[in-house]
């Protein structure tokens, strides 16, 4: 094997030394030079632009439709207005709260009245009247539950 090593590093010394011939060399750079150039394929340049333009046109689309619809208040002359601001606070969830004290309010003057009557009169043992008045007090104090009405306290918290 030494042999056949030595051999080869021999002879890649040997072939080190090769030189081309002149009229190659010069034919080589010739048509080297006088070959034509050929110019980097931009075939997907415009579809890159096309892409950065959409998403360009996207993004501003975006925005603009956030800004437009986008229906926070925005501080004016009219948030500090005493008229406005008392509008506004009458419609706040206290009185809502206002309404249902009025309401309790009312109810215990049905009952404190009812109590009235109860003492001075004998007529409360009788079995009809005392149905009409659980009926009575029944509507008061658990309310009719409807749609409408919920419609109208929720528009009422709400707005």
């Amino acid at each position: 094997m030494d042999k056949t090593n030595k051999e080869i590093i021999e002879q890649l010394k040997r072939l080190k030394n090769i030189q081309p011939d002149i009229a190659f060399v010069q034919n080589s750079w010739r048509l080297i030079l006088t070959s034509p150039v050929s110019q980097p394929k931009i075939w997907f340049w415009p579809a890159k632009l096309a892409l950065a333009l959409t998403l360009i046109f996207l993004l501003l689309g975006a925005v603009y439709f956030t800004l437009i619809f986008n229906n926070k208040p925005t501080l004016s002359s009219n948030n500090f207005n005493s008229q406005f601001l008392t509008k506004e606070f009458d419609n706040l969830a206290i009185n809502i709260q206002f309404q249902e004290l009025s309401y309790y309010q009312k109810i215990n003057q049905v009952i404190a009245s009812a109590l009235v009557e109860i003492s001075q009169s004998n007529n409360h043992l009788n079995p009809q009247t005392l149905k009409n008045e659980g009926e009575k007090l029944d509507q008061l104090l658990n309310p009719p539950q409807n749609p409408s009405h919920i419609e109208e306290l929720l528009n009422k918290i709400i707005l």
